[in-house]
């Protein structure tokens, strides 16, 4: 058999198999509609943001950030926090549908960042802030090595980190 003939055999047969795989969940694209929980996060991400001048803005594009599997599944609204300089960073709110699934979510998310591959999709430095606020989840990171303007972007962490009951990120 030439290579070309094996070449086509082989791409037969992974498109054979590829039908075999079962299904994966596509993930959910942001939140068309915001829901209540998550209208109601987002105007106290904004109230905290306000005294000190930031702002909580659409973020112009899709953002997801690196997440265990179970909270793929959530319906997620993200926002990007500007002040004097534009795109400090970004906060996405997960609307968990309860606050035990919230509780629940968190726990996977906390757990996802504690250690193993989760900890190492982002900045050695990362600061992460994970909270429940009613039926919402709310997940930001800041990191002072990574950021623009690290003075501004770290002060505006510390105001989102006042949102909502925080959860445990690592052991």
């Amino acid at each position: 058999m030439t290579a070309a003939g094996r070449l086509a055999g082989a791409l037969l047969l992974a498109s054979a198999l590829a039908g075999c795989m079962p299904a994966t969940t596509p993930a959910p694209t942001p939140i068309a509609s915001p829901s209540a929980s998550v209208e109601a996060t987002a105007a106290a991400l904004r109230d905290a943001l306000a005294g000190d001048g930031f702002t909580l803005e659409p973020p112009g594009r899709d953002y997801r950030p690196a997440e265990p599997e179970p909270v793929q599944a959530l319906p997620r609204a993200a926002f990007r926090v500007a002040g004097a300089a534009p795109g400090l960073g970004w906060v996405v709110i997960y609307d968990a549908g309860s606050p035990a699934a919230a509780a629940a979510a968190g726990a996977d998310f906390g757990d996802y960042l504690a250690g193993g591959f989760g900890r190492t999709n982002y900045p050695i430095d990362a600061r992460f802030h994970l909270a429940r606020a009613g039926s919402a989840l709310i997940f930001g990171w800041w990191s002072g090595q990574s950021s623009r303007a690290a003075d501004e972007a770290g002060r505006a962490f510390e105001l989102v980190e006042t949102v909502g009951q925080p959860l445990e990120t690592a052991p």
